[in-house]
């Protein structure tokens, strides 16, 4: 009989012990959380909030989870992880952060999902001017490329602001001085776009990258002549 009341009450302890770690794990997570957004630029503080912030709601998309269900313990506590580093993104924005400006902008797929277009249309509107604003601002060193191109692409697709082609070249080619050699695909990609050949042969040649050639549209001679600019310019100008 004893050994019994034995097996049915370790369950009861093992419950009691889960409750108080879950606690203890919330407080921990708590506390991460207000340390990154209390941080000068909690973006910065994104990787400090995950090794503090301990198991709570980690590793929600493992295999197991996905072949046998969550809790809705479980889930719980994945869906608040991943609020609250929305909420540190978001932040961090507001507390002017330029890398978290431009991790908004970042068109592709990321970790943590966080768009202009969650914010609605007018707050995305009123960040990529902001965003532009930057970078036309910045002093275009090294440091400052990703400002720069973040902000030419959202030029060039004209998401969220007046497409501005000229102005995002620009901005590409301050990049492509600071550094980033990146931007003189773009540059090619625009001045395809603008049909303007002259100039995008001529960032094709900067950009080594010769599979959407330009040439069929020019002259032997402008040819020649672009070619002779390459060599000879070391400002990005034509």
């Amino acid at each position: 009989m004893k050994k019994r009341s034995v097996i049915f009450l370790l369950p009861l302890i093992a419950g009691l012990l889960t409750g108080c770690d879950n606690k203890m794990e919330i407080m921990q997570f708590e506390k991460a959380r207000q340390a990154a957004l209390n941080a000068d630029d909690p973006f910065q503080a994104l990787d400090a909030f995950n090794r503090q912030a301990g198991e709570y709601g980690l590793n929600c998309d493992t295999f197991g989870n996905l072949l046998f269900g969550t809790s809705e313990k479980r889930l719980a506590a994945c869906n608040t992880r991943d609020r609250a580093i929305r909420e540190i993104v978001l932040r961090a924005i507001e507390k002017g952060s330029v890398p978290a400006l431009v991790f908004l902008f970042e068109p592709h797929k990321k970790s943590p999902e966080v768009y202009p277009e969650n914010l609605g249309s007018d707050e995305a509107t009123k960040l990529a001017e902001k965003l532009v604003e930057m970078a036309e601002k910045s002093p275009a060193d090294s440091k400052d490329t990703a400002l720069l191109m973040r902000a030419g692409v959202v030029l060039q697709s004209g998401y969220y602001v007046h497409q501005d082609p000229r102005r995002a070249a620009d901005l590409y080619v301050r990049a492509w001085l600071a550094g980033n050699k990146y931007a003189a695909n773009k540059l090619a990609e625009l001045y395809r776009f603008l049909k303007d050949f002259r100039r995008a042969y001529f960032w094709e040649i900067r950009s080594r990258n010769l599979k959407n050639d330009s040439r069929s549209y020019l002259s032997g001679q402008e040819i020649s002549d672009i070619q002779r600019l390459v060599a000879d310019d070391s400002r990005g100008n034509i």
